[in-house]
């Protein structure tokens, strides 16, 4: 983490250290479909930053991707679930899709912290190429100065230049080559489907054929 470090203090019962502040990490996207590698970096999140929870907040209104996005948010929501079934520490936030309007994470951090009954870090996680647009994000002077930033690196990323407002911690070993755009696409093969989406997402897929998956695949 390079600004920002928080204090640390020692368990009475257990003489280990504990974090004076919970952690919490939001996950954010639009799961247009969740696959294997949203699971990844979930999971490499909750290890790697000794985050207590990891919020996966499904996007209701993604306002700059509204002509990419297949799946109604109910649905995405639902596979969401599938992915992270019996996963610690790892649950899904349905709040940016009960929320009218655009869906901007600086509403979304805001509540969080106003529904927080203690002392609470919010780790946003993120692509490294997300990342590196996030001056383009609503309000984000003001997200800046309320999370760190977890960046996750895909296969091939260049690495992120941010301005030093932002406090960043990395996530490595990361070497999941599944993504939305290529699963939506007509072009992917049934391997390649079968390697990135768990058998429950498939099958779900196959009952609503979205994704050109059938039942069949």
């Amino acid at each position: 983490m390079e600004h920002g470090v928080q204090a640390v203090e020692t368990s009475p019962k257990t003489g280990s250290s504990i974090s004076a502040t919970r952690r919490i990490g939001i996950f954010g996207g639009t799961f247009d479909p969740p696959h294997l590698g949203h699971w990844a970096v979930a999971c490499a999140a909750r290890d790697q930053l000794a985050l207590d929870e990891v919020l996966l907040v499904v996007a209701g209104d993604p306002w700059q991707k509204r002509d990419r996005v297949l799946a109604p948010a109910a649905l995405r929501i639902e596979l969401t679930e599938l992915l992270i079934a019996g996963e610690s520490r790892l649950m899904v936030d349905r709040r940016e899709v009960e929320r009218t309007g655009p869906s901007f994470t600086i509403d979304t951090v805001e509540e969080l912290l106003s529904e927080a009954k203690e002392p609470t870090e919010l780790i946003l996680v993120l692509g490294a190429d997300a990342a590196q647009g996030i001056e383009t994000w609503h309000r984000a002077s003001d997200l800046a100065a309320l999370v760190t930033l977890g960046i996750a690196a895909r296969p091939g990323s260049v690495p992120v230049s941010l301005s030093p407002r932002w406090s960043t911690e990395q996530l490595v070993g990361l070497n999941n080559p599944c993504a939305s755009t290529d699963l939506r696409s007509s072009r992917r093969d049934v391997d390649f489907l079968t390697t990135c989406l768990p058998e429950a997402i498939l099958l779900r897929l196959g009952q609503e054929g979205l994704y050109a998956v059938s039942n069949g695949d």
